[in-house]
């Protein structure tokens, strides 16, 4: 009989990339499935700026916890992306964050 092994995994992202995976996680159960969403949509939903939105959709998606498709239209133009959630993500998601580490008094010149 094989052996159990057991890991663990310590991750950290941001809270911007906590927030936006968040988002995407009610988006994504609201829909049942993948959702297409674009830039300016993630933009005004949590109150950031586009380029804080496509930075930190690159950033998760780098990180393993979201998968993002280009989508295209008819006449080839680019359209809003394709999202999903990894196994990962919905793990990071479901998974309650670890208390921040305290700051050291800093010690006083005398």
């Amino acid at each position: 009989m094989a052996r159990k092994l057991e890991y663990k995994i310590t991750f950290a992202i941001n809270e911007t990339e906590r927030a936006l995976l968040g988002f995407l996680g009610v988006e994504l159960r609201h829909a049942g499935g993948p959702v297409v969403l674009s830039a300016t949509g993630i933009s005004q939903s949590l109150s950031i700026t586009e380029q804080t939105a496509r930075r930190t959709c690159r950033s998760l998606a780098e990180k393993g916890l979201i998968s993002v498709s280009p989508k295209t239209r008819e006449d080839g133009s680019r359209a809003a992306n394709e999202y999903r959630i990894t196994l990962l993500g919905w793990k990071i998601l479901e998974s309650k964050p670890l208390p921040r580490p305290s700051r050291l008094p800093e010690r006083r010149k005398g």
